[in-house]
């Protein structure tokens, strides 16, 4: 049997894993602007998040579970992310809806980069955070709800 993770390095990972979701909360209720925390904490947890993972293929246990973990998490949830972005067009058709479903991204844009929407630092900054978002949502239930025959 693999070791598994502790309870403190599950809510390490979950603290890690939450940020962009915080940096939203934060920009919404709290006024602190995502061009602070996207910067300032989101990206360098992220970074974090990534190092774990690149060091965690040594012959640590917990560590090597933990970063399989993160790792599944962030394909799962990037396919997750993927899946939901093909499918949100398809259901402006069918529902014949009139609003621009990606419109939060160009607004995560704005806010990070302080450009208008359409311009390309900011398109490139709301995807990326938005990319994120869905990779970070995947890393926190896999930390939650491991399935241990794959780690």
């Amino acid at each position: 049997m693999k070791a598994g993770i502790t309870r403190t390095e599950t809510l390490l990972g979950l603290a890690l894993a939450c940020t962009s979701g915080a940096g939203l909360i934060a920009a919404t209720f709290l006024a602190i602007p995502l061009s602070f925390t996207a910067p300032f904490i989101v990206l360098p947890t992220a970074a974090v998040l990534a190092g774990i993972a690149l060091l965690g293929r040594g012959d640590h246990a917990r560590l090597h579970v933990f970063a399989r973990l993160i790792l599944v998490g962030a394909v799962a949830g990037l396919l997750a992310t993927v899946a939901y972005d093909v499918s949100r067009p398809i259901l402006r058709t069918v529902l014949g809806f009139t609003f621009d479903p990606f419109r939060a991204i160009h607004i995560f844009g704005e806010l990070i980069t302080g450009r208008p929407a359409g311009d390309t630092w900011a398109e490139a900054a709301g995807w990326t955070y938005h990319f994120w978002n869905g990779i970070s949502f995947g890393m926190m239930f896999a930390l939650v709800r491991p399935v241990q025959a794959h780690c």
